[in-house]
């Protein structure tokens, strides 16, 4: 029997032993990772702390905590009590708009200030301690991590320019924080106290990271969304609903942010059902989301405890270059896709004043989305095109096909939640849908597909732009964003009602290094990938050479190298380039695997873990992530090479964005046609390298070629970066700016 074998008995042992190794380890990490945060390596600043802990003194004969260490002076600064950051005078700072000041100031708040509001640190804030300060007070003693005095609880990391994060405290209706969900229970009334300050002990924010101030100019308002479907929240003076709103002044003296005096906002709340429960806290400016954080309520135990837990779930910055675009002044309908913990997706959608009234947050059925997206692209490639001129009868069929499954995809997504999209209802939305991808999402929507002309069920009729169309003249003529015989009432099958042809659309995940602008110089080098079977080998040579023209036209500097197998791309992929271009297949394991792999070589796929693998033994070889310099735009020009659907567990998105930190990706929804796909990409260079044009103008100008033509091919292509992302021209050796 398999028990009498002393070899299994050797390997329960080895595990075991494996087992107990690990445990020793983590168990010393997590003792060195608690002794750094409460200060026992900052010797030099606390030089009679002789067994307390680090802020909290102990006299070492008695056992009892030393006398509060004085608030001013020298003494103080040697506790750290000088590190905490001043308050800023209430008079100075700016305000919200008169009609916004009154609603913020219409009642007193509920419940204390935060931390930084205590009494016993008015003198200490009184006279501020800015970086330079420090500085010359400890000269080489800046400590890696160093904790204020008892009566403040900020830190203070790596000893450099203060950075700021976003504190998210819990208090109860005494104004005391809390961490047990026992407390705040169905109908227990609690708050959600939220700063941008230095970084708080007494914040629940796990993994905290920088706030992406660098994205924003200095002195701006930033507006802040809570939403729930599980809570109802509110501000002071405002009554409970799913969705409340606020804002922060974020003063670009590195100092906290503040409203009315305050350096903190309270959200007051109230969980509506028993159990798990979660809230999402989102920070936007001029409608783009920056930052946003999951709250969650784990459910009751008994004993009435339970875990509240905040986690960044989005967020574009954390190891912010010196050179960081701002978020391009835009008017936007904001989304953010996320997941919760028992696999429901969950969209919400923040309106274009920002108000509560126009900011929802619903549950969607995976399954059923996924299949949606399944029929979608399935009726797509069953209607691809093989030429781009397509006959009206084509163009008709086309719409009957897809229109229906694309206002499928509305009702399951946006069409929850009427009032957020009124604006485009109306037809009276001219700028950006922004959509921003959590960490923990598993599914990207085809957005550019939705379709939002409503459909009964009753058999529709085709838009007289169609209808009227003689099928060799253009279909129709100039930028035109709207149809020239709409807005339609419902029951009509029209090009203009997708998305794609109305709306610039970008798509954002989370990432250190967010680019509206990708560096070019005059020497660049610029990488094509080529597939090396299953196509026609002398045309996809004779592309690639036209390409390589038409950049060197425009960068008469720059050298295009070719990559024929994934040996070599493994090895010459670190470069620094503007532009890294794949012409391959999109390749699946099997007909239900939702991961697509880039074919070079036959029977040598390029998968994501790949990539990150690559990077990862790169940054372990140099010391240094991939693409230091410049962060290129990626366009696969391969068989949904960016297809991602609920179930996709690694994409090539996450992986060059996320990870190597790319400046946008563009890949296909569908497989392509090879003679079409080839001149897309060789008429988006173009357009991309003319000065002035960004992606969003390259890809408008292609659908609309194409569209002409009786042709939907353009709305195949997903862009996945800010729709203002282009290419910036800059000399070697000179003056670039900041």
């Amino acid at each position: 029997m398999w028990y009498s074998d002393w070899r299994v008995w050797a390997v329960v042992a080895a595990l075991g032993l494996l087992v107990l190794v690990f445990a020793i380890i983590r168990f010393f990490v997590r003792r060195r990772d608690a002794e750094i945060l409460i200060g026992r390596d900052v010797k030099s600043l606390d030089d009679d702390d002789e067994g307390g802990v680090r802020g909290r003194p102990r006299d070492a004969s008695r056992g009892t905590r030393r006398p509060r260490p004085p608030s001013t002076g020298e003494d103080a600064f040697r506790h750290g009590r000088d590190m905490a950051l001043p308050r800023p005078e209430p008079d100075r700072s700016p305000r919200p708009t008169e009609k916004r000041k009154a609603k913020l100031d219409r009642t007193p708040p509920l419940y204390p200030a935060g931390p930084a509001s205590d009494p016993r640190d008015d003198q200490a804030m009184q006279k501020p301690t800015d970086d330079k300060d420090i500085g010359e007070k400890l000269g080489s003693r800046i400590p890696k991590v160093i904790i204020t005095g008892a009566g403040s609880e900020n830190i203070v990391v790596d000893g450099g320019p203060l950075k700021r994060f976003v504190n998210v405290e819990v208090l109860n209706s005494a104004g005391a924080n809390i961490r047990s969900a026992g407390e705040i229970g169905p109908d227990r009334l609690f708050v959600m106290r939220l700063a941008i300050s230095s970084l708080s002990l007494t914040s629940l924010v796990r993994n905290p990271q920088e706030f992406p101030e660098e994205t924003i100019p200095k002195d701006s308002f930033i507006d802040i969304v809570v939403t729930s479907a599980e809570f109802e929240v509110a501000t002071d003076g405002e009554s409970f609903a799913q969705s409340a709103v606020g804002m922060l002044f974020l003063p670009g003296d590195g100092g906290p942010a503040t409203l009315n005096g305050k350096q903190s906002i309270d959200f007051r709340a109230k969980a509506s059902i028993a159990g798990k429960g979660y809230c999402h806290i989102v920070f936007k400016f001029r409608g783009a989301i920056i930052q946003s954080f999951l709250l969650t309520k784990a459910s009751e135990v008994a004993g009435g405890r339970g875990e509240i837990t905040v986690d960044v779930e989005f967020s574009l910055g954390g190891d912010m270059p010196p050179k960081v675009p701002e978020v391009p002044e835009r008017d936007r309908l904001s989304m953010l896709t996320s997941m919760r913990k028992e696999g429901f997706n969950q969209l919400i959608i923040s309106g274009r004043d920002g108000s509560d009234a126009t900011t929802a947050v619903f549950n969607i059925d995976g399954k059923g989305l996924s299949k949606t997206i399944w029929e979608l692209r399935g009726a797509l490639e069953n209607r691809a095109a093989t030429a781009r001129r397509r006959s009206k009868a084509d163009l008709e069929r086309d719409l009957k096909e897809i229109a229906p499954l694309g206002a499928k995809l509305f009702n399951q997504l946006p069409a929850q939640h009427f009032k957020t999209l009124m604006p485009l209802l109306n037809r009276k939305f001219d700028g950006v849908i922004h959509v921003a991808r959590a960490n923990s999402a598993e599914f990207v929507a085809p957005w550019s597909l939705v379709y939002d002309i409503p459909l009964t069920g009753k058999t529709p009729i085709v838009c007289e732009v169609v209808s009227n169309w003689d099928g060799r003249s253009d279909l129709v003529s100039g930028d035109v964003r709207q149809c020239p015989h709409g807005p339609h009432g419902k029951d009509v099958l029209c090009p203009f009602g997708f998305w794609g042809m109305r709306y610039a659309i970008e798509q954002l995940v989370s990432t250190e290094h967010p680019q509206t602008a990708i560096d070019v110089y005059e020497d660049c080098k610029i990488m094509a990938v080529q597939t090396l079977y299953d196509v026609d080998l002398a045309s996809l040579s004779a592309h690639l050479a036209s390409l390589t023209k038409i950049i060197s036209a425009r960068l008469p500097g720059a050298t295009v190298s070719i990559q024929k197998s994934k040996a070599s791309l493994e090895t010459t992929l670190w470069q620094d380039m503007p532009i890294l271009y794949f012409y391959c297949h999109g390749e699946r394991t099997n007909p239900s695997d939702p991961d697509v792999h880039l074919g070079i070589e036959r029977g040598q796929l390029i998968t994501a873990n790949d990539l990150n693998s690559w990077a990862w033994f790169w940054m372990f070889q140099q010391g240094a992530m991939m693409w230091q310099k410049t962060h290129p735009l990626v366009f696969i020009n391969a068989c949904s090479s960016v297809g991602i659907y609920p179930e996709t567990l690694m994409s090539y998105v996450d992986v060059f964005i996320g990870r190597l930190q790319a400046a946008g990706v563009i890949g296909t929804e569908i497989k392509v046609h090879q003679k079409l796909a080839m001149e897309f990409a060789e008429t988006f260079f173009t357009h991309l390298l003319l000065p002035g044009n960004t992606v969003e103008t390259a890809l408008r100008a292609l659908r609309l070629d194409y569209l002409k033509e009786g042709n939907l091919f353009g709305l195949v292509y997903t862009p996945y970066c800010w729709a203002d992302l282009h290419l910036s021209m800059l000399r070697p050796g000179a003056d670039n700016g900041p």
